[in-house]
């Protein structure tokens, strides 16, 4: 990484410490999913931000911390979306100025997710080789959503980050807008419609290469 790059990140991480500290966020029973309990799934969230806030602020090999985070996965016997969401809690938390629920993110908040996913991608790539496994990725963003609705600003911005770089495929994303509306679940379906202009986008360019063809 050159000088430039050392700089971008330094800005990006310049106000880590006076953040608020997601890792004290209590989750509801609504979010803990199937695999673990609400307490066990706090301490896997917990533990996967603070391992991953400690990669990037010491800028750590990373591969070394997907390692880890896949490691803390299967010790915590968590689901893949909740793996996926703590992912985006920890790369949400650091992206400054921080989101606020209600309101249109900021330009340099983009721009500061977006220096942390394209040097991070890897602890996103590990688990989504296949499309159930991006559909996962998909439903842990948005379960991050809902546990954390100050990060909601950046839901749809990030859902087109994880299509332009090829993470995650079109049938992952309707695979999982499908699956939210015949769950009906009210906070997701609220998620839902935060995505409702690229969903409209991926729909509308599969029509016309049908047209095409």
């Amino acid at each position: 990484m050159d000088d430039e790059d050392d700089d971008d990140d330094d800005d990006v991480l310049a106000d880590y410490r006076d953040k608020p500290n997601i890792t004290d966020t209590k989750l509801d029973d609504g979010g803990a999913g199937g695999g673990v309990s609400p307490a066990d799934l706090e301490r896997f969230e917990k533990e996967m931000v603070e391992t991953l806030h400690r990669g990037i602020k010491n800028k750590l090999d990373v591969d070394a911390i997907v390692l880890e985070a896949g490691s803390l996965k299967l010790t915590h016997h968590a689901l893949l979306q909740d793996y996926y969401a703590a992912a985006f809690a920890a790369f949400f938390g650091l992206t400054s100025p921080q989101p606020v629920e209600g309101k249109k993110a900021e330009r340099d908040t983009l721009k500061s997710l977006m220096m942390l996913l394209k040097d991070w991608k890897p602890v996103l790539k590990k688990f989504a080789k296949e499309i159930k496994d991006q559909q996962l990725m998909v439903e842990g963003l948005a379960k991050c959503c809902v546990r954390h609705p100050e990060f909601s600003p950046l839901f749809a911005y990030t859902l087109n980050l994880i299509y332009d770089w090829e993470l995650v495929e079109e049938d992952a994303f309707l695979d999982w807008e499908d699956e939210v509306i015949k769950e009906k679940d009210p906070a997701m379906m609220k998620v839902l419609a935060l995505a409702e202009e690229f969903l409209t986008f991926l729909k509308e360019a599969d029509e016309e290469e049908d047209e095409d063809d």
